[in-house]
């Protein structure tokens, strides 16, 4: 048969060439100039909450106009909340008006709620935000109706949303942040307005309701003075707005060229990338820890709503306490706010630590400041890239000699001194004849977990201190998350040019603790002989552990130091994964039956927890890691 070739493809001849490319360059043109159309969500905010309605440009006007200040209170009786951009909310907004402007992709994530946006704000916004909550909160204890049409049942006011458009994603996502708070039911809520149309031509027709720059601000000062009006005792600690001594500097302050900007014809309305500009003028970095900004501040609830670990007694078993532990126990909102003030005074003692200055007390708390030389360079040797060493308790490791070399990525290991001499002082009224031998057993070293690369430096700094025995309250994987080097296996370890050679003589299991003894040679000198009492079963950042697990921990290391021959001044190394959280709370425990057992008494002038994690913590960082954590030190007292 007669095979014949078919035209499958185009002619490719120079003109129908350059027509292709020709065609291909108008493609390319056309789509560069093409913004897609805004998506509408009117119909969806509408039907999110009957709390939500779209009012006339002019209801709008006369809301803003109308509004008036409270009698006891410098907030208004409206707030209008502007998402647009800084720049175009700094060139035109409405009078009284707030600017939150937050990353669309963090409103549109559910765990982002209201209160991790009001946190993420800067102080004039949290601060106003704060007061109108807090005195929200007042009046619904207090049982203090509004009359107001355009208010909540207790007082919240009227809130208007706007964007540059009337139906954008923002103001959906804002809208769902603002209902998924308690006080936006049915019953409780105030109205959620919105502008019915765009906000460039409600400028055009109400001047008289819009204002430029930030001549509106409330007074600070009035803030600040009503913000503890509006709390009742229960409700002081993490709900409490962040004092302006103390806050971040305020808007007016941090944009001062953005008042000067040139009003331009059109300029109003925001283009899909006038959300991103170069920071202006920024204030002094805020130093943040791990995990604080979950801990500190982060409920706007009453504190009874707290989901905290509860100890259920009844009134007979209060009454076998000792005062001091009664009196917080049955005040778990004291509680929580203790451990507030702990994590705010440590933010604080790190903000001066990372500042250059030259005083060695600060003014403001008459605390020692800290400085921290070590560490930051030595990502290969720390666990966490957060656990700072401070230089005053940080553990140096020795040569042979006992003296220390002048290379410190060789005497360096993520390890602190912690001494509890400061709390004896504090809570023991003489002398007795125990307190020099619960001194001693007071001494601890907290180390994080092992590294594969660090194992040799551990063992090494268990030799350097004579350690008697090493307190381990983690397991080596967590979900599959290596938490610690199994350095308890039998080998041969290097710290430098050092060798160290382990052996284990003994090894069993007590119950839920596991029991081993080791003999540690370090180089040629003499073996060290140490033993182990390691916990598995409790998990980072938790407080799911049985307190008779701890007692029975902390007993048994009593009894090893009480058999040794002599109790020369030697820590006990304590280490759980990063050295903090479960560390600081074995520590404290510990701590606090030698106050009880010096004093031969279980009654304190006073709750000695709060100071002595203070103690603590100015000697390493996040001693006690989580309010969970903290409130576990009750429930060890209570069982001791």
């Amino acid at each position: 048969p007669l095979l014949r070739k078919q035209v499958t493809a185009p002619s490719l001849s120079p003109t129908s060439e350059m027509c292709f490319l020709s065609n291909i360059k108008a493609e390319q043109a056309r789509r560069t100039s093409y913004v897609p159309p805004p998506a509408c969500f009117r119909d969806t905010i509408q039907t999110l909450s009957p709390s939500i309605s779209y009012m006339s440009a002019k209801d709008v006007a006369d809301l803003v106009l109308n509004a008036q200040k409270y009698p006891d209170s410098p907030l208004r009786t409206v707030l209008p909340i502007d998402i647009r951009p800084l720049t175009d909310f700094v060139k035109l907004h409405l009078k009284g008006a707030i600017n939150v402007c937050l990353p669309l992709t963090l409103l549109k994530r559910q765990n982002f709620n209201l209160r991790k946006c009001i946190n993420s704000l800067p102080a004039y916004e949290n601060l106003v935000f704060q007061n109108h909550l807090n005195r929200n909160q007042f009046n619904m204890e207090n049982n203090v109706v509004s009359e107001h049409a355009l208010e909540g049942r207790h007082g919240l006011p009227a809130i208007v949303v706007y964007d540059s458009t009337n139906n954008s994603s923002g103001l959906l996502c804002i809208c769902k942040k603002l209902l998924g708070y308690s006080c936006w039911d049915e019953e409780l809520a105030p109205p959620i307005i919105l502008i019915d149309g765009p906000f460039e031509m409600f400028a055009v027709n109400h001047p008289d309701a819009v204002i430029s720059g930030n001549s509106d601000m409330i007074d600070l000062e009035q803030l600040q003075g009503q913000a503890n009006d509006f709390q009742s005792p229960d409700s002081v600690g993490p709900n409490s707005p962040t004092p302006l001594r103390n806050a971040t500097p305020i808007r007016s302050m941090s944009t001062p060229g953005l008042l000067t900007l040139a009003l331009k014809p059109g300029s109003l309305s925001s283009t899909a990338v006038s959300n991103f500009f170069l920071p202006q003028n920024l204030p002094s970095k805020q130093f943040r820890i791990r995990h604080n900004e979950e801990v500190f501040n982060t409920s706007l609830a009453p504190c009874s709503e707290d989901d905290l670990a509860a100890v259920v007694l009844d009134a007979s078993q209060y009454e076998h306490l000792p005062q001091w532990l009664a009196q917080s126990v049955m005040d778990k909102c004291r509680i929580r706010a203790d451990f507030n003030t702990l994590e705010e005074k440590e933010k604080q003692r790190l903000n001066r630590a990372f500042c250059p200055q030259d005083r060695t007390i600060s003014e403001e708390t008459g605390e020692f400041i800290p400085t921290i030389s070590s560490g930051l360079d030595y990502g290969h040797k720390n666990r966490y890239k957060d656990i700072f060493l401070f230089e005053h308790s940080r553990v140096k490791l020795v040569d042979r000699t006992g003296l220390l070399r002048a290379d410190s990525d060789l005497v360096y290991i993520n390890a602190s001194h912690i001494n509890s001499k400061e709390s004896f002082d504090n809570f023991s009224a003489s002398k007795t004849d125990k307190q020099d031998r619960l001194l001693i057993e007071g001494n601890y070293l907290a180390t994080q977990g092992p590294m594969g690369q660090t194992v040799g430096d551990f063992w090494r700094c268990v030799v350097n201190q004579k350690a008697l025995v090493i307190i381990s309250l983690t397991a080596e994987f967590e979900n599959g998350v290596e938490k610690c080097y199994c350095y308890w296996k039998e080998g041969v370890y290097q710290s430098s040019d050092h060798s160290v050679s382990v052996r284990m003589e003994e090894g069993k299991k007590l119950g839920p603790i596991i029991h081993r003894v080791f003999t540690v040679t370090l180089d040629n000198e003499p073996p060290h002989r140490v033993t182990q009492l390691q916990h598995e079963d409790w998990k980072d950042m938790s407080a799911d552990v049985e307190t008779e697990d701890i007692l029975l921990m902390i007993a048994m290391k009593k009894q090893i130091l009480l058999a040794a021959p002599t109790l020369p001044s030697i820590p006990t190394v304590v280490h759980c994964s990063a050295g903090c959280g479960r560390t600081g709370v074995f520590c404290v425990a510990d701590h606090i039956i030698n106050l009880l057992e010096n004093n031969n008494s279980f009654e304190l002038p006073r709750d000695p927890i709060f100071e002595v994690v203070d103690s603590f913590r100015r000697q390493r960082v996040l001693m006690v890691q989580s309010v969970r954590q903290y409130w576990l030190l009750y429930r060890i007292m209570i069982h001791y």
